[in-house]
């Protein structure tokens, strides 16, 4: 292990009464933090050039057969038989499987999913909410709001607004 990083530079911005913006900038890593209630970080690598992937992709071709699927249609309703199916295992034994190997049922990985999406459309495209849940697979916007705001802590247009002000005090800060 190398010396610990020390922050080069840290922007704060009030985006809602009791939330706020946070953008740390260390050697080779941006870190966007929304505190408040709920705490919600992303980190971006300039060394890499790319977001840490939040969820790790698993080893087992198998189970990589039914994340290929979930991912390729994420607003199709999957039956544990037919990702079974995929996987080349039984029923039981595939949850078995996608648990170990991915740390979270698969049901539980795909609403993970769409929300990861949702936060990405979120934050690079001008797609509306009502947009952004029917890509999802949400009814409507207010059930993706909540899910949203129950998996990141703030609702959608709070974390829009916020990831548009980090953005506009970086591109400041170069």
């Amino acid at each position: 292990m190398g010396a610990p990083q020390r922050e080069k530079q840290v922007r704060r911005v009030s985006v809602a009464e009791g939330t706020e913006l946070v953008v740390r900038s260390t050697r080779g890593a941006l870190s966007i933090t929304i505190e408040g209630d709920g705490e919600f970080e992303l980190v971006h690598s300039a060394v890499s050039g790319r977001r840490d992937e939040l969820m790790e992709r698993p080893r087992d071709l198998r189970i990589e057969r039914a994340l290929a699927a979930m991912r390729a249609e994420p607003t199709r309703r999957f039956s544990m038989l037919e990702l079974a199916r995929l996987a080349g295992a039984s029923r039981s034994n595939f949850v078995r499987l996608f648990t170990r190997a991915v740390g979270a049922t698969p049901s539980a990985w795909l609403t993970t999913h769409r929300l990861e999406l949702a936060r990405r459309l979120l934050t690079e495209t001008d797609q509306g909410l009502a947009e952004i849940a029917s890509r999802t697979a949400y009814a409507s916007e207010f059930g993706l709001s909540r899910a949203f705001k129950r998996r990141f802590g703030v609702a959608p247009s709070v974390f829009r607004r916020a990831t548009r002000t980090a953005s506009t005090a970086l591109r400041c800060a170069a």
